[in-house]
């Protein structure tokens, strides 16, 4: 009996750690499956953007997935508003891509970015240096568009546990404010706008998942932009 207890254990071993390698091998391809499947969502879009036609005295809406994910152009009520929305897309991926919205030359351009920085790790400090060097870029490659920089709206950590903590977002938002002021460029406050009252978290009116808005959060989001839209 004590014979065969010991080769017991060392299958059961042998057995568990084949399950765990096969387990994060699993978690590994699935995780490389997202990610090409980010990069080819991001590629399409801006292949997207260059082959459409640029029209005098457009206003790019140019941010993350909550920018993608609405009808501009009817919710401001006028075909000069454009979706240049792309998901999960970082400050790198902004600056790489930015020939594709620069050679539309825009009359207004609102930019939303700086959440999948956050959500990947990086410090607020480290973001805001990052987007010094990305508005250098568009001032120096559309010095005639009118720049509207979003600040990072509010989250539901739990309703969803993949978004970032509040308190990041609130640090980053403060750079945001300075940074406007430096570059002179208007600052829309997004996280205002929509956060619920005595919290740090996302109106839950405005979200059914923590992230993303509903109809009722762009309907909002349209109160804090249309004046710029309108206005010549």
């Amino acid at each position: 009996m004590q014979k065969l207890f010991f080769p017991s254990i060392a299958l059961n071993f042998v057995f568990l750690l084949g399950l765990f390698l096969l387990f994060s091998y699993y978690s590994v391809y699935q995780k490389g499956l997202v990610m090409k499947e980010m990069n080819t969502h991001q590629e399409r879009r801006n292949q997207q953007f260059s082959a459409l036609p640029a029209e005098e005295g457009s206003c790019f809406f140019w941010g993350d997935s909550r920018m993608e994910g609405a009808n501009w152009d009817e919710l401001l009520e006028t075909p000069k508003a454009k979706n240049r929305g792309n998901a999960d897309a970082t400050l790198q991926d902004f600056q790489k891509n930015l020939p594709a919205i620069a050679q539309a030359k825009p009359a207004k351009l609102f930019l939303l970015v700086g959440y999948q920085d956050l959500v990947a790790g990086k410090k607020p400090d480290d973001v805001y240096k990052e987007y010094v060097a990305l508005l250098t870029e568009i001032k120096k490659q559309l010095p005639k568009t009118r720049l509207y920089l979003h600040n990072i709206p509010p989250t539901a950590p739990d309703l969803n546990k993949q978004t970032t903590n509040s308190d990041q977002i609130v640090i980053l938002n403060g750079k945001l404010k300075d940074l406007a002021q430096k570059f002179e460029l208007f600052y829309i406050d997004l996280w205002s706008g929509l956060v619920g009252e005595g919290t740090q978290a996302i109106n839950p009116k405005y979200t059914n998942d923590g992230y993303h808005l509903n109809g009722a959060g762009y309907i909002r989001w349209k109160t804090l932009v249309e004046q710029y839209v309108k206005e010549e």
